[in-house]
């Protein structure tokens, strides 16, 4: 094991995790100024300022809510449903019984009539008018509340809170402080609930959590989509949210397009829709394997038994997978072998209609696993479909399509969801007041200069601002002496090797005729590989159609042989020699992959000193703990502007970057000692994907690692060192401001950096890339840490912007600074080569954790002589 992975291993990636400490209460870096510079351009947005009554109370009421069962013993079982810690529609069907509760127990208290009130279906009330009550006020209802059989009693009691929100300027100010963990944010979610009322009281809105409303119907302007097979339908509707800005406390509504499996229809109805169905589906088929992965995960409702027929009542079970039919499946029934077909009709008089269709696997009540008929199974409401159960073609694409509406039809949707949903008003119970949408004044940044290997800067097209073409030759030009291409048998693009050659040479690479190599299947690549190692090949060329799905095994080929692969469609190949653009990506993509530099950008901000580093984890990962695949990259290659990267596998934690931090840090130094001749005075780490509830985490644990490995490497070395995080998962739009009082997408390079920005934190919006479908979005970036702070924002955005033009394979920029861009392809590549190998065999000891130590020394990069390349280009 090399210093990298025991380093990786001494940081107990993957093991005992610490108990979790309260962090954010140490302040952020101090929040600094807007930027001074830049040409000024008028934008508009979708944030409203919200002003209130001046003080005036916000009374606050806890709730409490009992149910009691009888359980099989004929003892009592109370349960708080006011708390409900279930997820999914168990945890929607808590909250619809806590409604027809809170309803019944308030019509008997004396004084209340609902006016100025909100409940936010759990254990909290907001009211403007404080209830006239002496006491805790408590009722027990045994009618009308629950119809299942052992259901005995509800208790609900009624209790005031001590404190009550004022809501005035100075309390408003509490919501925001420089130590996150400090701010009191429950005044807005008071205002947010105040505002959601008549969307969580509308039977038409399809609500998920209490923030996000889509109106179940047609809208003007907007058409759902529905689909016969799989019975799914798109639904538009808007997020909503509050927060605390400069500019005051302000209201964002955003537009979402999703698409909804059918609610409560019997899963067979279903899956008599799906292509292939027969009563006889099973796993053995295309068809049934199909319809399986549309299907798992799902919730379900069982109607059978004594709740048959009787709604959310019923109890909820989710399909892990499928399994054998009915008649065919047995299992141990009074220590005799039983079928499930005969199981369900001796005991629940089931006569099945399919008893030889595939059946469902879920979760028993004892833990184990257990076969129920699809028959018997109803589908839970509210459920999204996800990429992977969507069973038509082009569903994903029109999806798409419908979400990525322009400026003016996004704003048109948007308010016509907020219309329809019912978060509209302008006016909430005459105490919140809605102001119209916030304009304000953005920059635009200037672009940086780029130049080839001539004296001349590049000109950018006149269409599209930011676009360039070569002008001359590459910076660096790569050699290349012994590469192969490989082609499937009898499917070689005529003249492909010399026309690329050409090509490369005239960009200034130096490069000798390839070899030549066919294959028949994807069986063939083990050996192929081995040969190219014997032979010690830099580059393996693929060009394969794109219908062969080889692309996951060359590339834990690649890892596994340490040898450099690229890729390419035969159907692309073939537009080379009509398509100057087409081949000149190709060549730009092999160049950097052999550690070459396609163009270089002078600025006076990105010099030799920084090192600029990126994580990112874009990978869902495995079941429970993981894994997940987190992508870094630095400018830690020979040239200052050169980025390399890699990926780390660590288990799914809130904590995601906390284990791998410091080992992926000194790694990366490592290298730059090699290939520089100083350390860099300044480091700026970016962080991807980071929520607001991580800034205390990153400002207080990731900064002290940072520092740690720092010292340990030289104990009298003090760079500079910012940390910043950076998000696109916000629901903040912007839009440029035309002379027709129309909207139109952001240049590229607009930066908003005051009014909606937060009041304590450093935080810009920066587009740094047109937007070439759809409403450009703007990525979020907040300064959580600096040792050296600045007088105001215009270097750290100017140094932000020109990284997205150093892609060096794209002659544009990029919507993120490129030490994150090429993290997220890192990422993606380890959970591309992890899918194919398998997670399972990595396991050790009786508690089945994954062994990470083995995982990343045997599916990493940082044992290969490839990591410090640009490998994943």
């Amino acid at each position: 094991m090399d210093q990298a992975a025991q380093a990786m291993a001494n940081a107990n990636i993957g093991g005992d995790q610490p108990a979790r400490q309260r962090h954010g209460l140490r302040p952020l870096a101090p929040k600094i100024g807007k930027n001074p510079s830049g040409q000024t351009v008028e934008l508009t947005s979708n944030m409203a300022k919200l002003s209130t009554a001046a003080n005036t109370p916000i009374y606050k009421y806890d709730v409490n809510i009992v149910v009691v069962y009888k359980n099989q013993d004929g003892a009592e079982v109370s349960i708080e449903k006011s708390k409900s810690t279930k997820s999914g529609t168990a945890h929607d069907v808590d909250k619809t019984l806590c409604r027809t509760i809170f309803d019944m127990a308030m019509k008997k208290l004396a004084g209340f009539n609902g006016q100025n009130s909100f409940y936010d279906l759990q254990a909290s009330m907001y009211t403007l008018k404080k209830i006239p009550m002496e006491s805790d006020f408590s009722v027990t209802l045994t009618t009308g509340v629950s119809t299942a059989p052992n259901f005995i009693r509800a208790v609900f009691t009624l209790k005031a809170v001590a404190t009550t929100y004022q809501a005035s300027t100075n309390d408003l100010r509490r919501t925001a402080t420089s130590a996150p963990a400090l701010a009191d944010k429950s005044i807005l979610e008071a205002l947010s609930l105040f505002i959601s009322g008549p969307a969580l009281a509308n039977p038409k809105v399809i609500t998920v959590g209490n923030c996000v409303h889509y109106y179940d119907g047609t809208m003007r302007g907007f058409t759902p989509r529905d689909y016969p097979e799989g019975g799914t339908f798109s639904a538009l509707g808007v997020s909503k949210g509050v927060k605390m800005v400069e500019g005051g406390v302000m209201m964002n509504t955003e537009m979402k397009v999703t698409l909804f499996h059918p609610d409560n229809e019997p899963l067979i109805n279903v899956m008599k829709t799906l292509k292939g169905f027969s009563p006889n589906l099973g796993l053995s088929s295309q068809e049934g394997i199909n319809a399986a992965k549309a299907l798992k995960g799902l919730e379900f409702f069982c109607n059978y038994g004594d709740l048959k027929g009787k709604g959310n009542e019923r109890r909820i079970v989710k399909a892990l997978d499928f399994g054998g039919s009915a008649r065919s499946t047995t299992f141990l029934v009074d220590n005799k072998p039983t079928s499930v077909e005969a199981y369900f009709q001796n005991k629940y008089k089931e006569r099945l209609a399919f008893p030889n269709l595939m059946t469902v696997i879920v979760k028993g009540k004892n833990g184990s696993r257990v076969n129920i008929p699809a028959e018997l199974l109803d589908f839970c409401p509210n459920q999204k479909v996800t990429n992977e159960r969507m069973t038509v073609k082009n569903q994903q694409a029109e999806l798409i399509k419908d979400a990525a509406a322009g400026p003016e039809k996004r704003m048109q949707y948007t308010q016509t969801a907020a219309n329809a949903v019912g978060i509209h008003s302008k006016n909430v119970m005459n105490f919140i007041k809605v102001e119209e949408p916030t304009t304000l004044k953005g920059i635009v940044l200037n672009k940086p200069t780029i130049k080839f290997s001539t004296p001349n800067p590049v000109a950018f097209d006149a269409r599209v601002p930011t676009d360039f073409k070569i002008n001359g030759k590459f910076v660096m030009p790569a050699k290349m002496d012994n590469w192969e291409v490989v082609f499937m048998r009898n499917e070689e693009v005529r003249d492909f090797t010399k026309r690329i050659s050409q090509a490369m040479g005239q960009c200034g690479m130096a490069v000798q005729p390839p070899v030549v190599s066919f294959i028949n299947s994807g069986g063939d690549l083990p050996n192929l590989f081995e040969k190219a190692r014997s032979s010690k090949r830099q580059l393996l060329m693929f060009v394969f159609r794109r219908s062969v799905p080889l692309h996951a095994q060359i590339k834990s080929l690649e890892q596994k042989f340490d040898i450099l692969t690229q890729e390419i469609t035969l159907e692309t190949a073939e537009k080379i020699f009509r398509q100057p653009q087409t081949l000149q990506n190709i060549v730009n993509k092999t160049n950097m992959k052999l550690g070459g530099l396609n163009y270089r950008i002078d600025s006076t901000v990105l010099n030799p000193n920084i090192l600029f580093i990126g994580f990112e984890t874009s990978s869902k990962g495995g079941a429970g703990d993981g894994p997940v695949s987190i992508g870094f990259a630095a400018n830690m290659m020979q040239n200052h502007q050169q980025f390399a990267g890699g990926y780390i596998y660590a288990p799914q934690a809130r904590d995601t970057y906390g284990s791998v931090v410091g080992p992926v840090l000194k790694q990366i130094l490592g290298v730059v000692r090699r290939n520089r001749k100083d350390p860099p005075q300044e480091i700026i780490m970016y962080f991807n994907g980071v929520t607001e509830g991580q800034y205390g985490l990153i400002n207080e644990v990731y900064s002290e690692e940072i520092k740690k490995t720092i010292m340990a490497i030289k104990a009298d070395w003090r760079p500079r060192l910012m940390i910043i995080a950076t998000s696109k998962a916000h629901n903040e739009r912007f839009y440029q401001l035309e002379k027709n009082k129309a909207v139109s997408n952001l240049a590229p390079g607009t930066v908003i950096d005051h009014t909606v920005v937060s009041p304590v934190f450093s935080e810009f919006y920066l587009a740094s890339a047109v937007a070439r479908q759809g409403t450009a979005k703007a990525t979020k970036y907040t300064i959580i840490f600096a040792t050296n702070p600045e007088a105001n924002l215009a270097r750290i955005e100017t140094i932000t912007n020109d990284l997205c033009f150093d892609h060096q394979i794209v002659f544009q920029p990029v919507s993120l600074p490129v030490p994150l861009f090429i993290a997220g392809r890192c990422s993606q590549r380890g959970a591309a080569v992890l899918g194919y190998n398998g997670v399972f065999s990595f396991r050790r000891g009786e508690n089945g954790n994954v062994d990470y130590d083995a995982m990343n020394e045997q599916y990493g990069y940082s044992q290969k002589n490839l990591f410090g390349k640009r490998f994943n280009a």
